[in-house]
């Protein structure tokens, strides 16, 4: 009889150790679980407030910024045989209020006649990008995009009330 209560003793003691074993795994689970969701929940909102200001920045950006992009690509054949394209970009952002005074219109902002007024000393920034090979077209469009919006209405020029970034004026402020 007393061997009969010890095996009965052993079995309710590994069966409740296995219950708790289970309720352990199954627990964690669901903490990895919830901890997905929670990440998911925060990336998409991130990604929702992302775009909230891309698309607030653009529509502020400085009206007295003008920007022209010369974009090629370059393709070499490598030992695979795959091609592999280069993207080369050059920005350059001129303050329409000092570079171009002076100038007729027709020159202003002419791509070719650019480059040698930022040769000359003028008040234009160049900026030169060479991309590597990417399989996603949009996201190198993508990038410059965001680089343009950037330039036109940095971050950091956001004073209280969001008014147009180097308007100073009231124009374009957001409420709600």
């Amino acid at each position: 009889m007393e061997k009969q209560i010890k095996r009965i003793f052993i079995l309710t003691i590994t069966a409740s150790l296995a219950m708790i074993a289970a309720q352990a795994y199954w627990l964690f689970n669901q903490y990895l679980y919830s901890l997905q969701q929670t990440e998911n929940e925060l990336f998409e909102k991130t990604l929702t407030v992302a775009e909230a200001d891309r698309k607030l920045r653009s529509e502020l950006k400085n009206k007295d910024l003008h920007v022209i992009t010369r974009a090629s690509a370059g393709g070499e054949q490598d030992s695979s045989t795959a091609s592999k394209t280069n993207w080369n970009f050059e920005i350059y952002i001129i303050n329409r209020k000092d570079a171009t005074a002076g100038m007729p219109v027709s020159v202003r902002y002419d791509s070719l006649y650019i480059d040698s007024l930022y040769k000359s000393g003028t008040e234009i920034k160049k900026y030169r990008f060479e991309i590597a090979p990417s399989n996603r077209k949009q996201d190198i469009y993508d990038a410059l995009d965001r680089f343009i919006i950037n330039e036109k209405c940095p971050f950091y020029n956001f004073p209280a009330g969001f008014p147009a970034c180097g308007a100073g004026t009231d124009s374009g402020r957001h409420t709600g």
